[in-house]
């Protein structure tokens, strides 16, 4: 039993930015941003059911996965457990998933607006015994944090970002190059115990480390299949 956690932005979301007559800052809409969730969190089905579809059809684990893809993704190099297009998730004959560069104007740091899987923990999403495949762009805007934090009724402490570094409670893993096997959790969950606004949240913004603002939009879907041995090649 997997649950499989996906993170993505739609293009329309780049109009989400408008600004702000009177103060002659940045600012986002919120009315915008809610208009365009539906499709962000289609976006995010499409992702989840890529990688059942893989894992039903082909038995594909998710460390068998080969979730790069030139210019798109940061800090996940290829799988070379994977030699075939079939377990290529933005391959078409694998997972079919187009990559999606953010807009930048919600850039703030080294991402560039690219994005990344980890294998990481999130509380009260699930099993809190197992951990959660995530797709997350890193290093967007404190404004664009905010906003989303606001219309997924995720509570900014003090007018910021909840503080909940992913990699202090209990250790993360990139799914990235050669994978042996699936990441086990640590204990407890990295996310939402540090910071428990974001605990059980399918969509939220973080402060990663004082300043460093992570996005993060979960679909959790479990389901058990078995596994293929006549894989595609």
């Amino acid at each position: 039993m997997y649950i499989l956690l996906a993170v993505a932005l739609y293009a329309a979301i780049a109009y989400a930015v408008t600004k702000s007559s009177r103060s002659g800052s940045n600012t986002i809409s919120k009315d915008t941003i809610r208009l365009h969730l539906a499709t962000v969190q289609n976006f995010a089905l499409r992702v989840r059911t890529s990688i059942m579809r893989m894992k039903i059809l082909d038995g594909y684990e998710p460390w068998q996965i080969d979730y790069s893809k030139t210019g798109f993704t940061s800090n996940t190099s290829s799988n070379t457990n994977c030699t075939s297009s079939y377990c290529k998730l933005h391959d078409p004959s694998g997972g079919g998933i187009e990559g999606y560069i953010l807009p930048q104007n919600y850039w703030a740091t080294g991402s560039l607006g690219k994005y990344e899987f980890i294998n990481v923990g999130i509380k009260g999403i699930g099993d809190d015994n197992q951990r959660d495949l995530a797709l997350l762009y890193a290093g967007v805007t404190k404004d664009f944090c905010l906003a989303v934090n606001d219309v997924s009724g995720v509570t900014n402490p003090s007018g910021n970002p909840p503080l909940d570094n992913h990699g202090n409670e209990g250790g993360y893993a990139p799914y990235s190059g050669a994978l042996s096997n699936d990441v086990t959790l640590a204990t407890p969950p990295d996310l939402g115990v540090a910071a428990p606004e974001v605990a059980g949240k399918t969509m939220f913004c973080t402060d990663n480390n004082g300043g460093s603002y992570y996005f993060w939009v979960v679909k959790q879907e479990k389901y058990d299949a078995p596994d293929n041995k006549n894989k595609r090649s």
